[in-house]
Formats: structure tokens, sequence, C-alpha cells
């Protein structure tokens, strides 16, 4: 018998293969979620639960829960290299990992432009404070060549196009 989706919990995954490592078992089980509960973020008790085949959710202080917590990075790479998907953080709820082309470029691609937007001006403040003419030549030759690609980045084209835009709402 099956459930509905939305009477599917965290509690109904199986792992499917024992023999899983478990970054692996942690990846199956967010891409499992994304197609059964999408969009729903899972805390990291029932992530390590899953990965090390715990009986209950560890506490969230536990040393298994911050020892995992660093091998969310392998879990991403698992996720990233076998099913193309990305993990997306939602800070006081969990993990989940994205469900699609239209929620990565929602989600993980406006988070990445915002990124890339403040690189660029943290690069603007940092060739605010440099004053070339006390520059060795190598090092001035490297200024000059980042110069005219930060010119490009800052160009109005490029910079404003990294804004997040609501495409969901049509344009009048």
């Amino acid at each position: 018998m099956t459930k509905e989706k939305s009477k599917i919990g965290f509690w109904d995954y199986e792992v499917p293969d024992k023999k899983l490592t478990d970054v692996e078992k942690a990846a199956d089980f967010l891409l499992w979620a994304a197609q059964v509960m999408p969009g729903r973020a899972i805390p990291l008790e029932h992530i390590v639960r899953v990965a090390l085949a715990l009986p209950k959710l560890p506490r969230e202080d536990a040393t298994a829960i911050k020892q995992f917590k660093t091998r969310m990075g392998a879990t991403k790479k698992i996720l990233y290299d076998r099913h193309q998907r990305w993990i997306i953080y939602h800070p006081g709820a969990g993990y989940r990992a994205t469900t699609g082309s239209e929620d990565t470029a929602r989600t993980y691609q406006e988070k990445k432009a915002q990124g890339v937007r403040s690189a660029i001006r943290g690069l603007d403040k940092a060739r605010d404070i440099i004053k070339r003419s006390e520059l060795k030549p190598a090092t001035a030759m490297r200024y000059d060549v980042i110069g005219a690609a930060h010119k490009k980045l800052m160009s109005p084209a490029v910079y404003d196009s990294l804004l997040a835009e609501d495409t969901e709402t049509p344009k009048k």
C-alpha cells in the first residue's frame, strides 16, 4: 500500500542499498525527499539518522550531528555528479535537494548571482584603496588586466543583469 504524498514523512524513507556510504545514503535521502515532498527542508537530525542508520533521531548537540555537518559537502558533490541537483540550506529548517531546473534557477542560481555581485562590490572597494603608482611592474600589469575585467563587470548591462528578478509576475 502506498501513501499519498501529503502523508509521507521523513520516517517513510528506506535505504535502497545497505552498502551505500553514509554520504551516499544522505544524498539518496535528499533526492527521495525532493521527489515525494518537493521544496521541504529536512532537519540535519533526520539526514544523520538515515546516513548513520540510527534507530532514533540524534540530539541537536550530538557529536554525530557536528561531524556529519562537515560531510554535507561530499553529499552535495554526489547529488550534483550523479543527479544534477544542488543542496539548498534553509537556516533553522534544514537542507533540501533542488527539484529540477526551475527550482535550481530560482534558488541556487540566484544565490550565486548575488555572490558575484558581492564579489564585484568587494573588488570595487579594493581598487579604491590601491595606488597604481606604488605597484611593482608585474603587479601593475595584473592590476590593469583585472581593471579591464572589472570595468566590464561594473557595466550596467552586466551588473544589473545579476539582480534578482520576479519572473512570476508578467510585465505590463
